[in-house]
């Protein structure tokens, strides 16, 4: 799967809706897979989709 130039951190911050801090501790973590290309983290979007894939938690719905 080809790497998109960087799907830059501050974009891909905004997909999952987490800070650039928090995107830092999942790489840090080895939770997302990532690539340092001309000091840049490159992520792959198949990496991004599984990682929202796999943490995917329906919203509780309560009927009253």
């Amino acid at each position: 799967i080809p790497l998109r130039p960087s799907a830059q951190i501050i974009m891909v911050s905004e997909v999952l809706k987490v800070s650039r801090r928090t995107l830092q501790n999942l790489r840090n973590s080895r939770v997302l897979p990532f690539i340092l290309l001309g000091g840049k983290a490159l992520y792959r979007e198949y990496d991004i989709q599984r990682l929202l894939e796999t943490n995917y938690r329906k919203a509780d719905v309560c009927h009253v």
